[in-house]
């Protein structure tokens, strides 16, 4: 059974062919066989031109940095529900009409391949619960560039915010982190 069902997940078919035609690199590919972590990112607007971001705990891995919400697909989770669980777990509350943004595969993610299903919903909520994995903070879109945050989430958010169309993409990151290439197109 393909990971990627049409069924109750949203998806067109047309975006599922274009998933399973992502190219992957020279460089990613192990093997025969090749693997990726099915990972969300959600980013949530309001009405005051203000994204929802979570700033990481210091305990954690990539501490003080600011990312969307999202997190890991479950065993047998589709991947709308999966995104929405994330915003859940992380806020407390379940987003006003999530939607695809677009699907990215990325290589290298600190040693890690991923597949990254980008979602954008739009909320009018002020109280929020942090969790163990950080704080919540709406951060003005204009103001971006003075929080921490990974290079591909600029480059996400422009996408979303410039255009109507769902995009995909393939990225490459360094291993640590940063961000070497990401190619976005707009889907027909």
């Amino acid at each position: 059974m393909s990971v990627f069902q049409t069924e109750g997940c949203g998806f067109e078919p047309r975006l599922l062919l274009h998933i399973r035609n992502l190219t992957m690199s020279e460089e990613s590919i192990v093997e025969k066989e090749y693997s990726v972590n099915l990972r969300t990112l959600s980013f949530i607007f309001n009405e005051q031109n203000e994204v929802l971001l979570l700033e990481r705990a210091g305990d954690m891995f990539d501490g003080g940095m600011f990312n969307a919400l999202g997190g890991h697909i479950e065993r047998g989770e589709n991947l709308f529900d999966g995104a929405i669980r994330e915003v859940v777990e992380e806020a407390g509350f379940t987003p006003d009409k999530n939607e695809l943004a677009g699907i990215v595969h990325v290589t290298n993610f600190f040693g890690n391949n991923v597949v990254v299903v980008v979602t954008k919903s739009f909320t009018d909520k002020k109280d929020f619960v942090d969790s163990e994995e950080g704080k919540l903070k709406w951060v003005k879109i204009e103001d971006l560039e003075k929080y921490n945050v990974y290079k591909d989430l600029k480059i996400y958010m422009d996408s979303i915010l410039n255009s109507e169309k769902k995009f995909s993409g393939v990225g490459v990151f360094d291993g640590k982190g940063g961000l070497v290439s990401l190619d976005l197109k707009d889907l027909d």
